[in-house]
């Protein structure tokens, strides 16, 4: 693969606190399990 290829895959959203003091932490997402991964 090389930069500006478009892709496609499947892949779970899994929600994670970001940020360390209390002020700051905020519920973020992030994409895990990435599978079929296909060039397009």
């Amino acid at each position: 693969m090389r930069e500006g290829d478009i892709i496609q895959f499947d892949a779970r959203v899994k929600a994670y606190v970001k940020g360390y003091n209390k002020i700051d932490r905020k519920i973020d997402y992030k994409l895990s399990y990435p599978t079929k991964l296909k060039k397009l």
